[in-house]
């Protein structure tokens, strides 16, 4: 498995987790609307 793959795979999982966290961060703030 070389390096560059590797960081590709970093890099989606880490925007995954990014996303996870908008969407959970922004259903809160939703709620108190």
């Amino acid at each position: 498995m070389n390096q560059h793959h590797f960081n590709l795979i970093n890099l989606l999982q880490l925007k995954l987790l990014l996303f996870a966290f908008l969407n959970k961060f922004l259903n809160k703030e939703y709620h108190f609307l």
